[in-house]
């Protein structure tokens, strides 16, 4: 986290997988302090077909970290990315029924990384 807040990168944005649920977070340099500058943005896309942690369990993580802006374990999908020099948006497909033929997707939520504006912020 030190490098990131040190280095020359801006708009940082890490992505991740294997753990079964959609994410959208803010990193910060000193974890669990709240007044710690943002140093990057995360973007953890669901599985597609294997289930994902009870949301019970899920919801606990999310109060337990103010950063975690987004968390759904409960459905399955992916995250579509669309990185331009402005901006990056991140939007979640999702279905609530992977294992059916005829399941549809839809938009689970959409974040922005804007450059200039640490973190991502909601969109629409």
């Amino acid at each position: 986290m030190d490098a990131m807040a040190h280095g020359q990168a801006r708009n940082m944005v890490c992505l991740g997988g294997d753990v079964h649920r959609h994410v959208a977070a803010r990193l910060r340099r000193q974890v669990d302090q709240t007044d710690s500058p943002i140093v990057a943005s995360e973007f953890v896309t669901s599985s597609i077909t294997s289930k994902g942690l009870s949301e019970l369990l899920n919801d606990w993580i999310q109060r337990g970290n103010p950063d975690i802006l987004h968390s759904r374990s409960d459905e399955r999908g992916y995250a579509l990315l669309d990185i331009r020099p402005d901006h990056m948006q991140c939007t979640f497909r999702a279905t609530a029924h992977p294992v059916l033929a005829k399941a549809s997707l839809y938009n689970q939520a959409k974040y922005v990384v804007t450059a200039g504006i640490p973190g991502p912020q909601r969109d629409g």
